[in-house]
């Protein structure tokens, strides 16, 4: 399983390594370039750690969505600065690194969630939880 994510996520560089011989390069090219494969990299990962198969628990599904959301973000802003900011390296890096940023926390964020969710799961459930999933038994009859 892992060889074949890591075959994708390489065959996938190695399109994106191709734009080297379609467009001009500009520093917002080069950029934008090392900001999606990492962003390869970093989707190569989840799907590793919360892929088919690893882990079961619902809220890593958020895990592999919020990859590919920073994903779909990274390669749309690479368009756009590739357009408008073409010669301008630091805007592009800045948003760059405020994208990287945002997903990041999201990411951490759905981690820390995931954890909290697991530990309450493995408690001996209280009287009120215990009152709460009886009541929840009967509740759409």
């Amino acid at each position: 399983m892992k060889n074949r994510i890591i075959l994708r996520g390489l065959i996938a560089i190695g399109l994106i390594s191709l734009l080297f011989f379609i467009l001009p390069i500009t520093p917002a090219f080069i950029i934008s370039y090392i900001f999606t494969i990492i962003a390869i990299v970093i989707l190569m990962r989840t799907f590793a750690t919360f892929g088919k198969g690893n882990n079961g628990v619902p809220q890593s599904y958020a895990s592999i969505y919020i990859t590919c959301g920073y994903l779909v973000a990274v390669l749309s802003f690479s368009l756009l600065a590739y357009i408008l900011f073409s010669y301008n390296i630091l805007w592009t890096t800045i948003i760059h690194i405020a994208i990287l940023g945002v997903f990041g926390i999201v990411f951490l964020t759905i981690g820390a969630g995931n954890d909290y969710i697991s530990k309450l799961d493995n408690q001996e459930p209280t009287e009120e939880r215990k009152k709460f999933v009886e009541e929840k038994k009967n509740y759409w009859k």
